[in-house]
């Protein structure tokens, strides 16, 4: 239980931060399209995750399943930290 809390509260922050970072970055006259769209594909990646834990499964036992998406999310987070410092450096 640990290991599928310690996935989902940063996953939900991360959720979370990426919507306010949409509103503060577009068009008040279309925040409301481009804030419903992001919760679209948010459900289409959370759908694909379950999909991927499913198929993990029943390669592995649900620990190293855990620890192998907890460490791609970190991979990922990491990724676009450092892609977005790239690009605001820039500016």
């Amino acid at each position: 239980m640990a290991f599928f809390i310690a996935f989902l509260i940063p996953f939900n922050i991360y959720n979370n931060q990426i919507i306010v970072n949409i509103q503060k970055e577009s068009d008040p006259n279309i925040v409301a399209s481009v804030v419903s769209l992001a919760g679209t594909i948010s459900s289409i990646v959370s759908m694909i995750v379950l999909w991927m834990v499913g198929i993990l499964n029943s390669y592995l036992d649900f620990w190293r399943v855990e620890v192998v998406l907890i460490a791609a999310f970190l991979t990922l987070t990491l990724a676009l930290l450092i892609f977005t410092g790239k690009k605001a450096s820039l500016e």
